[in-house]
């Protein structure tokens, strides 16, 4: 039995491929799954991986993450008003999945001939990336007959049932488009749980208006800290990481205060 080490969405930032080359270095990992939507990355990423020739390269079809291989007029259901593709969080705080199979298509054949022409040849396999709809998971079977190469190989039936749970799990179920707590839900609870706060006539409703607060605050600070590292400026991160914890620390101690008075 061979053991298979996995780098997954390599080439999607210098974070990422400067950690799966210093595990390629260090002999752990023994595969990767390129991303080529920005082919300027995935070109330097490539170029450093020869160093490694143990290493396999598969690839990562991605639709949520960084600029697309082809025409941001082609394909405008993918990308925002700058011609980036629309992240997934914001993609299920929204719901935008209506997403047209032709566009999916046009955009996943553009990586793979990105692949070939960077890699001098087709990946070992296809895999997706945090994107999951009908016409994703068609569009995939479809690229991956035409170009006749193994579609999400760690997904198969006969290996580990922890790998089959993670590509099982990674992925937002198609037939649940919505998110069953969005944004909206979350301002409410808040809103709610505020009001209950203040207007609350016993111990156990303002218990109650807590809770509902505390559940919008955790879905909220869940999700914080992400969102700040991808809007700040690239040599802004740490000070808006910093203005974040001040305002967090602000916001306990206001609620020290007032519950001494």
């Amino acid at each position: 039995m061979k053991l298979i080490v996995r780098g997954a969405d390599y080439a999607m930032t210098d974070s990422i491929t400067d950690g799966c080359l210093r595990a390629a270095r260090c002999g752990i990992l023994t595969d990767v799954g390129l991303m080529t939507n920005n082919a300027a990355q995935a070109r330097y990423a490539v170029n450093e991986l020869k160093k490694y020739p143990h290493v396999s390269v598969g690839q990562d079809l991605n639709l949520v993450s960084g600029l697309p291989a082809s025409d941001p007029k082609d394909i405008p259901a993918l990308v925002d008003e700058n011609g980036i593709f629309i992240f997934s969080t914001r993609r299920k705080l929204e719901n935008l999945y209506e997403i047209p199979y032709d566009q999916i298509y046009c955009e996943m054949k553009q990586q793979v001939e990105n692949f070939i022409e960077i890699v001098g040849r087709k990946p070992c396999y296809f895999a997706g990336h945090s994107l999951s709809t009908p016409e994703v998971e068609q569009a995939m079977v479809d690229i991956a007959e035409e170009y006749g190469v193994l579609l999400n190989c760690f997904g198969l039936k006969d290996l580990p049932v922890g790998t089959r749970w993670y590509y099982k799990n990674m992925k937002v179920d198609p037939n649940d488009r919505k998110p069953s707590y969005g944004l909206a839900e979350q301002g409410a609870t808040d809103v709610i749980g505020h009001i209950l706060s203040v207007i609350a006539w016993n111990y156990w409703i303002l218990l109650i208006a807590r809770m509902c607060i505390a559940v919008a605050h955790s879905v909220f600070w869940s999700i914080t800290a992400s969102l700040v590292m991808r809007v700040a400026p690239k040599n802004k991160k740490t000070q808006a990481i910093g203005m974040l914890a001040s305002a967090l620390l602000a916001e306990d101690q206001g609620m020290g205060q007032g519950k001494r008075h």
